[in-house]
């Protein structure tokens, strides 16, 4: 009994400080992505409902309340501050659903517990168990061929420096510890004897991924945050907490997380959006690019002729310079493109594997062909290949 009142009486003296945890969280990565949440930029926007509000003192009255609402909230995290601060939230992503990235997902349904009625033991659970169902899922899509073939060998060559082609052979064998440890820590996290224990590996882990999004990735820097956050949030959550992890009571909440545990599965069958999946780092993001066909050949061929000359537009590498953040090749979106490019010499190229530099074998007249070339980089922090073979660019006159 005394255990009990003792993690009660602690949470409940970090409550606000955890709330307040998510809000900077939040306002920290909404400036790093500023552009994404205003409409003052040349990157489309993919509204619910088809509204033109481009440019509009309209939206730009929503985009500084949102923020503004955020900084209220972390001076009062009380109920109804955050419950506009969601409402808030649902508009700006009706408004431009390419808002709705991962960390924007998984910060937003943390609040939920708040807003609601609920007891502290209620919200405790409600979290611990978003936290679990997130390793357990984010390992379990890292389980396919693409995440070896492209994120590990990323880490491994980009991470660490390792481009012989032996030592890769041999360590892309053990690709799969990855998926494997994060699952491990959602299951370890689920039982008092074991939680520590999971702690431990999730604050390695996520100091690893803060290693390789700096010093590998270079880029992509919107998700460091977030990063941060989850070692935080799961030392205040979790850490010597040795109570038996339950539903919350309150039938909103499980209902809440029952929902939020299936949707992955939608997203398997190509019926959920990534964002909302957990699926992260997994080597699934497609890439979209717009090739512009100038001499009108009917049998349109994707070459490097046509991609030496510049006719070709990628949009990961076009999001992530406007927006800081990646641009989720839904189909939907490419749908709306397609509808905006009536021109038919224009044409879209969706891929399973980008265009990475490393893919791109050849030979170069100059050094100018070859920066050329390397423009073609779907991200320019980041590069993969799709297959073991690490190409050496030769120059020739």
């Amino acid at each position: 009994m005394y255990i009990f009142e003792s993690m009660q009486l602690s949470y409940k003296a970090s409550s606000h400080i955890f709330v307040r945890l998510i809000l900077l969280t939040f306002l920290i990565s909404i400036f790093i992505s500023f552009d994404l949440w205003g409409l003052n930029r040349s990157f489309p926007s993919f509204p619910i409902i088809n509204i033109d509000i481009q440019n509009s003192w309209f939206h730009t009255f929503l985009q500084y309340s949102f923020i503004g609402t955020i900084v209220f909230c972390l001076i009062s995290p009380k109920k109804k501050p955050i419950s506009i601060l969601l409402i808030f939230l649902i508009l700006m992503i009706s408004i431009d659903q390419l808002r709705l990235q991962s960390w924007v997902y998984f910060l937003g349904i943390c609040f939920i517990p708040f807003v609601v009625k609920s007891d502290k033991k209620s919200e405790i659970n409600y979290l611990t168990i978003l936290f679990i169902v997130l390793y357990v899922w984010s390992g379990f899509h890292k389980l396919n061929q693409n995440f070896i073939n492209f994120i590990f060998e990323s880490i491994l060559v980009d991470g660490f420096h390792i481009t012989d082609i032996k030592t890769l052979t041999s360590l892309k064998s053990f690709g799969y510890v990855f998926p494997v440890i994060e699952v491990s820590i959602g299951v370890l996290l689920i039982f008092k004897s074991t939680r520590n224990i999971g702690v431990y590996f999730l604050i390695f882990t996520h100091l690893f991924i803060i290693y390789y999004i700096i010093f590998g990735l270079h880029g992509n820097y919107v998700i460091l945050p977030w990063n941060i956050f989850m070692m935080i949030g799961a030392i205040i959550l979790l850490y010597d907490n040795k109570q038996r992890i339950i539903f919350p009571k309150e039938n909103l909440l499980k209902v809440i997380l029952i929902i939020i545990a299936l949707l992955p599965i939608g997203f398997l069958i190509n019926k959920i959006d990534q964002s909302v999946s957990f699926s992260l780092y997994d080597g699934k993001q497609k890439g979209l690019y717009l090739l512009e066909n100038e001499s009108q050949n009917s049998s349109f061929s994707i070459d490097k002729n046509l991609m030496k000359q510049g006719n070709i537009e990628d949009y990961n590498l076009w999001s992530f310079k406007e927006l800081n953040v990646p641009f989720y090749a839904e189909d939907r979106f490419i749908r709306k493109l397609k509808e905006s490019k009536t021109d038919s010499i224009n044409k879209f190229l969706l891929t399973d594997i980008p265009l990475w530099n490393r893919n791109l074998l050849g030979k170069y007249k100059n050094d100018q062909e070859l920066k050329e070339y390397q423009k073609l980089d779907s991200l320019e922090m980041i590069v993969f290949k799709q297959t073991l073979f690490f190409p050496i660019f030769k120059i020739i006159e």
